[in-house]
């Protein structure tokens, strides 16, 4: 009886789950509530991605997580020792240096919840960057730029996709600078000469590292003015604490004004295996092939 019993208990059970699959699809916003995603959903990210450049994940990490991982960029921002990488714009804005041994299992656990993300658009990724943008209040946007070059004869060169992966570690709003991106102009990556002259786009008339000294901070950048001219549409990543932002190195891109409070990002990049690209920083050059040990064996 007991058997019978349970038996039924299982079938309604199996009934329901299935009711609620079917009609209740799987969102994007929603794909990372579970621990590990499978692969069909994780297609719809892919398919994001390769449509915009760039895609946001919410709930990656608990707030404990990102309260951690808080603790540990407050301690090394006010290290005297620490390193500062070179970033445009550099005014009330900073990237911060991270000890890989204090990061790496937030590392492996945002890597497996995306592996098939990672092994499908950076096979063979490798760690290149483990650091963290802090955005202070009064801090002017960023020059629209891509986070590398290709010169004229490296146009028929295969060269390897780079992609960041940024935490959220508070919410972030508009008026906190965040991520500004052109969407689907990763895809044109390779041609921006001649299409600055399709669409008749002079050079800069002035630094674009110098970009928050111009009085206004409003002047059209030749960036801005080719996806202009290519009617891309720019989408603020504004999002939730615990958040993911992925965003691919060829887009075009910038950090925006913050008039509100410090924006701290905990974030990595990976690098499929290959050639570098040229004009890339790294802050873990000498840690490249580290993915794998902390994907083996990192607690």
């Amino acid at each position: 009886m007991n058997i019978i019993y349970l038996l039924i208990i299982s079938i309604i059970i199996y009934l329901l789950l299935n009711h609620f699959i079917y009609n209740n699809p799987l969102d994007i916003n929603n794909l990372l509530n579970i621990p590990n995603i499978q692969h069909k959903n994780q297609h719809k990210i892919i398919n994001s991605m390769n449509k915009n450049g760039f895609v946001i994940i919410p709930n990656v990490l608990s707030n404990s997580d990102c309260d951690d991982l808080l603790k540990i960029i407050n301690q090394e921002e006010k290290n005297e020792f620490q390193q500062k990488v070179s970033i445009n714009s550099d005014i009330n804005r900073c990237d911060v240096h991270l000890p890989l041994e204090k990061t790496q299992k937030y590392i492996k656990k945002i890597y497996l919840k995306l592996k098939h993300f990672c092994d499908t658009l950076l096979p063979g990724s490798q760690l290149i960057e483990n650091s963290a943008f802090i955005t202070y209040p009064e801090s002017f946007p960023q020059a629209w730029h891509i986070d590398y070059e290709i010169d004229y004869d490296m146009q028929n060169d295969h060269i390897v996709n780079v992609m960041s992966f940024g935490i959220a570690l508070d919410d972030i709003t508009h008026n906190m600078g965040p991520l500004e991106y052109y969407k689907g102009s990763h895809k044109i990556w390779k041609h921006h000469d001649k299409l600055f002259e399709k669409y008749n786009i002079p050079e800069e008339e002035f630094d674009p590292d110098e970009y928050e000294n111009i009085p206004d901070g409003s002047k059209i950048q030749r960036y801005q003015r080719l996806c202009n001219a290519l009617k891309f549409k720019k989408k603020s990543c504004t999002c939730k604490k615990g958040s993911l932002v992925i965003w691919s190195w060829r887009g075009i891109h910038r950090g925006g004004a913050n008039s509100e409070k410090r924006r701290p990002v905990f974030y990595f990049s990976l690098m499929e295996k290959g050639k570098d690209p040229e004009g890339t920083v790294y802050s873990l050059k000498k840690y490249n092939n580290n993915l794998t040990y902390i994907v083996s064996n990192v607690e």
